[in-house]
C-alpha cells in the first residue's frame, strides 16, 4: 500500500488533467478506490483542472492555489538537497500568489499566459532522480519572478545554497550545450566566475580538454536568469577577456538551458 501510494501519489496532478494514458490513468483509478487520502486529492486537483480549462471570468476558487502547489510538491521519505530545493521554490510561489485578487490571476504573464494558466503549466509534477527535481525548482524560481514582474515587483533569485546548486547543475549541463549550438572550439575552455552570494568558480570543456582560452564573469543571481532565457547573452551584465567568441557561445548557450 505505502509503495504504490507513493508511486501513485506525484501523478494525480497529470491524471486530474487528463494526461496520463490509458494504463497509468487505470492505475490510479484502481488506487483511489483503495486510498481515501489519494481520492480526496484527485478530486480537488480535478475541480483545479476544470476551472482552469472553463475560461471563467470570476475569482479562482479557495482552493485552486492549494491544489496546484500540490502537484508541483513531491513528498520523499527523505529529502534531499534537490528536494529542499523544490520545496522552497514552491513555498516562495505559494506566498506570492496566495493573495491575488482575481484581477490579478487574469494578468498576462509569459508564453501568453495569464498567472493561472502559468500554475497549470507547473502542475506537471517533477520527473525522476535529483536532477529532474532541481529543474522543476529552477522551473518554479523562474516563473514566480515572471508573476513578479507582472504584478510590477522587484525579483527575488533563490537563497545562495538554492542558487548555487542550480547554477551548477547549468555549468554540468553547458558542455554539451555549447556543442549543440557549434559554438565550441576543440582544445578550448572558458572560466566561468560567478560572484556571491551562491556563486563558485569552474572551468567549462568547450568541447574536450584545453587551456583555459576565454573568463566570463558575472553575479550568479545574474547567470540563474541567464539559464532562465530572461536576460539576452548579448547584453547580460557579464564581463568577458579572452577569447570573446568563445566566451560568447558560451553565454549563448546557457540561454538555453531554461526548463519552460
Amino acid at each position: 500500500m505505502g509503495e504504490e501510494h507513493a508511486r501513485v501519489a506525484p501523478a494525480l496532478g497529470a491524471f486530474a488533467v487528463g494526461a496520463l494514458d490509458p494504463e497509468e490513468a487505470a492505475a490510479v483509478r484502481a488506487h483511489l478506490v483503495t486510498c481515501a487520502a489519494c481520492r480526496v486529492e484527485a478530486e480537488r486537483l480535478g475541480r483545479a483542472a476544470a476551472w482552469l480549462g472553463g475560461g471563467h471570468e470570476l475569482s479562482p476558487p479557495e482552493r485552486l492555489r492549494d491544489a496546484v502547489l500540490a502537484a508541483v510538491r513531491e513528498q520523499p521519505a527523505v529529502p534531499g538537497p534537490a528536494d529542499e530545493a523544490l520545496a522552497a521554490a514552491t513555498a516562495d510561489l505559494d506566498q506570492l500568489v496566495g493573495g491575488l485578487s482575481g484581477e490579478q490571476w487574469r494578468l498576462p504573464v509569459v508564453h501568453g499566459w495569464d498567472v493561472g494558466e502559468l500554475l497549470r503549466h507547473l502542475e506537471a509534477p517533477a520527473g525522476p532522480g535529483p536532477e529532474a527535481t532541481l529543474r522543476k525548482a529552477f522551473e518554479t524560481w523562474i516563473h514566480a519572478d515572471d508573476v513578479r514582474v507582472a504584478l510590477g515587483r522587484p525579483p527575488s533569485p533563490p537563497a545562495p545554497a538554492h542558487l548555487h546548486a542550480v547554477v551548477a547543475l547549468g555549468v554540468r549541463l553547458l558542455p554539451p550545450a555549447i556543442g549543440a549550438i557549434g559554438a565550441g572550439r576543440p582544445g578550448g575552455a572558458v572560466a566561468l566566475a560567478l560572484g556571491d552570494p551562491g556563486g563558485g568558480r569552474w572551468t567549462v570543456p568547450a568541447p574536450g580538454d584545453g587551456p583555459v582560452a576565454a573568463t566570463v564573469t558575472t553575479q550568479a543571481a545574474e547567470f540563474f536568469y541567464l539559464m532562465g532565457n530572461r536576460r539576452n547573452p548579448a547584453t547580460v551584465a557579464a564581463t568577458v577577456t579572452g577569447d570573446r567568441a568563445l566566451a560568447g557561445g558560451l553565454l549563448r548557450a546557457a540561454a538555453t538551458l531554461g526548463c519552460d
